[in-house]
């Protein structure tokens, strides 16, 4: 037989070869042969072989003749145990004798030097350490075992994990980076300080009916006079930055985009006032045959012009993100992030969830056919609607600009996007930002106030999406009436939270307090409007509320950095309003401070307060929080029912029976059960209102539902033709008929045979 490669190349012999058992694998360092006693011996000429290999790794287990270890040791031709750190051992038999290592030492104990200290050889920390062979016998190195990787013989961390080793070298690479960009920036500031680095401005001038773009440095003058400054220097310049508004590109007239510095106070420009006979001729002579043309080129239809627009939008939030978030901070002092959660992401969120269903989306749903028209097949085909209007809110300006357009771009539309003039910063970025990332053919934005938007709404548009109040929603239901246009109102109404007892009060209050002042300090149509609890209940809800409002925003709330402020000062006013109403002024229990000059309103609760106040007869829009008070909580039910139909409704309770109650018999837009507003966060449920708070849905595939046409197919071939269809009538086909449209298979049947 022979034996492995690993071991030696010379065939030994073996008087009872049939007794062997396995191979032995010493130390990973040799190889040979266990068999039992009686059964193991060599050859003489195998013997003086196997000593004359010099790099054999074989240990022999049994010398072969009758030498003591002593005698071997004197015999130099003898197998002795050579190592200085080797033991003998002798046969009780007195035939033959073997070496080993002693206590503390592996090795071969046959060649010099061959026994090893074992712990010469080990992470200390890791104890990781494996030893292996090298090429000569009894000689071994120190290596990491699988799945480790390091310096073996190196205490500590010697021996570390693959995952453990790439993370501190991504970590020291990304240090590196880091530093790197550090660098760049401070650099870039340094040249922008020293005005080395020249920026532009993009303005709009009116010339024969046609917008022409002229981009100026940052200190040249623009018409008029008025001086371009950066973010930056605005900053610089006046301590009231949050009344700084920066105009969108676009608009009609002559019109441009810039900054008056007068007395600290930032102002925009324009050098006339906006003719609306301009607007309406460049919309309907430009835009809307631009627009009308490429849609009627099939170019949106097609399943690789989506992609590529919702790919597009992607990159725009990845690759601008600080752009987007010093906008949104710009025009409403919202963190980072409240930016990124709240809009940024939930937008990327729709994109991608696009982009893996709109294979499927596209896909025509085949349906079952009836008798009736037997033989058929059927289908619902979702077509595009044609040019679509988005007319956007200002209280989230980035989401609730796109997730809409994300919704037309999917179902195959050519989209004109309206954003607020109430945010001009943002609309400002996302004019640049969809002018340099989308099809302009198909993807328009249309800056301005009311004038642009008064001509748009004169347009005939295929479908209009409005998101706002029920005054503007009225108008663009007006108007779209005029052209049979579908609308889908996205308002918003006094949304209710109804409190339970024998609840977790410490994850209701800070669920509330995120949903009321954690979105945008309450001007979001879903955020709570009003709460309802019972009157044993108030103190400790209200203490607990108190509680967490100074964990979130401190003792003094309008020095937080993460509360945002009220838009503009109209807004403000509004509020103070509100807050000043005699039958409220003496409920307040908590917050109520407001700062003017920074627009900022501190969160206030008013306990106890009466139905017939303001701030309980129009949606707040704001920081103010109004609790009222019933009996039973029960009654909650009917308190809200009295009221319009809200855009949401929240419950915080355990009841079992409390919760099927208020699903079954409170009508809103959306309803959660212990949180609010995470339900427009979930793409698999409808968004939209009902009643004075809205009308249609989106988000997920109803926002391709709300911008597609649901197109009926019934395919039919010409086999199967009834004659009884056909006049002359005659009371047989009648018989027959009646049969197959009852589905009276006997009927049929007699009426066939002339029963």
């Amino acid at each position: 037989m022979s034996i492995p490669k690993q071991a030696w190349k010379v065939e030994v012999t073996l008087n009872s070869y049939h007794n062997l058992t396995t191979v032995w694998d010493f130390n990973n360092c040799s190889y040979g042969f266990l068999a039992e006693e009686s059964a193991f011996t060599f050859s003489a000429s195998s013997l003086s072989n196997l000593r004359n290999v010099k790099e054999l790794p074989m240990v022999v287990d049994w010398t072969v003749g009758e030498e003591t270890c002593e005698e071997a040791r004197n015999n130099v031709s003898s197998y002795a145990c050579k190592s200085e750190k080797s033991k003998c051992y002798e046969r009780d038999n007195g035939y033959g004798y073997r070496c080993r290592c002693q206590d503390g030492y592996e090795g071969n104990p046959y060649l010099d030097d061959g026994c090893k200290d074992i712990d010469e050889c080990k992470d200390q920390s890791l104890n990781k350490c494996e030893k292996k062979c090298e090429n000569t016998p009894g000689r071994f190195k120190c290596v990491c075992p699988k799945g480790y990787h390091g310096d073996g013989k190196k205490d500590g961390q010697g021996c570390m994990r693959g995952q453990l080793l790439v993370f501190k070298v991504a970590t020291g690479i990304s240090l590196g980076i880091t530093l790197i960009v550090l660098a760049i920036w401070w650099l870039c500031s340094v040249l922008q300080e020293k005005k080395l680095v020249k920026m532009k401005r993009t303005f709009f001038l009116r010339n024969g009916g046609q917008l022409l773009q002229e981009k100026l440095t940052r200190r040249e003058q623009s018409p008029d006079g008025a001086e371009l400054f950066t973010s930056t220097e605005l900053k610089k310049a006046t301590n009231d930055f949050h009344d700084s508004r920066i105009v969108g590109q676009g608009g009609f007239g002559t019109v441009y985009k810039g900054f008056l510095s007068d007395n600290r106070i930032v102002a925009i420009k324009r050098s006339k006032e906006v003719d609306p006979n301009q607007v309406e001729q460049f919309i309907n002579e430009g835009m809307m045959k631009e627009l009308r043309g490429t849609y009627a080129s099939g170019k949106t239809k097609s399943y690789e012009w989506r992609v590529t627009q919702l790919r597009a939008l992607l990159k725009i939030a990845d690759h601008h993100e600080k752009e987007i978030t010093e906008a949104l901070r710009s025009d409403l002092n919202k963190h980072e992030h409240e930016s990124f959660v709240y809009e940024i992401a939930m937008m990327k969120s729709s994109c991608q969830l696009a982009l893996k269903q709109l294979k499927k989306w596209m896909k025509p749903e085949k349906v079952k056919t009836s008798l009736t028209t037997f033989p058929s097949s059927g289908e619902i085909v979702s077509e595009p609607l044609g040019v679509t209007l988005v007319i956007s809110a200002w209280n989230y300006p980035f989401l609730l600009s796109l997730d809409p357009v994300i919704g037309a771009i999917t179902a195959g539309n050519a989209v004109v996007l309206k954003p607020s003039e109430i945010s001009p910063a943002t609309s400002a970025v996302l004019s640049k930002l969809l002018g340099e990332y989308m099809d302009t053919s198909a993807v328009k934005v249309v800056e301005g106030a009311v004038p642009e938007t008064t001509a748009l709404l004169e347009q005939k548009w295929d479908k209009i999406f409005y998101t706002g109040n029920g005054k503007v929603g009225r108008i663009v239901l007006a108007a779209a009436a005029k052209h049979l246009t579908p609308v889908i109102l996205e308002l918003g109404g006094k949304s209710p939270v109804v409190v339970d007892k024998n609840i977790n009060l410490k994850v209701a209050a800070r669920r509330i307090i995120a949903g009321k002042w954690g979105c945008n300090s309450g001007q979001a149509c879903v955020s709570p409007d009003y709460l309802i609890t019972t009157k044993d209940y108030a103190s400790q809800l209200v203490d607990a509320l108190k509680s967490e409002l100074e964990v979130f925003y401190g003792k003094d709330p309008l020095k937080s950095e993460d509360l945002s402020r009220i838009v503009n000062s109209n807004h403000f006013n509004r509020l103070t309003n509100l807050l000043d109403d005699d039958k409220v002024s003496g409920k307040i229990v908590h917050g109520g401070q407001r700062d003017e000059a920074n627009l900022k309103i501190a969160p206030t609760i008013m306990l106890e307060v009466p139905g017939d106040s303001l701030v309980m007869n129009e949606e707040i829009f704001g920081p103010l929080f109004p609790i009222l008070t019933v009996y039973k909580i029960e009654d909650s039910i009917e308190m809200i029912n009295a009221r319009e139909k809200p855009l949401s409704a929240y419950l915080f309770t355990n009841d079992k029976k409390l919760k099927e109650e208020f699903i079954r018999n409170v009508s809103a837009g959306g309803l959660l059960v212990n949180d609010t507003i995470l339900h427009l966060a979930e793409h698999s449920l409808p968004f939209g209102g009902v009643g004075e708070s809205g009308m249609g849905a989106y988000h997920g595939k109803f926002s391709f539902d709300a911008f597609s046409h649901k197109k009926a197919v019934l395919q039919r071939s010409f086999a199967g033709d009834i004659p009884a269809r056909y006049p002359p009538y005659t009371p047989g086909k009648l018989r027959f008929l009646k049969a197959l449209l009852n589905g009276d298979v006997v009927g049929l049947i007699r009426a066939l045979i002339g029963w």
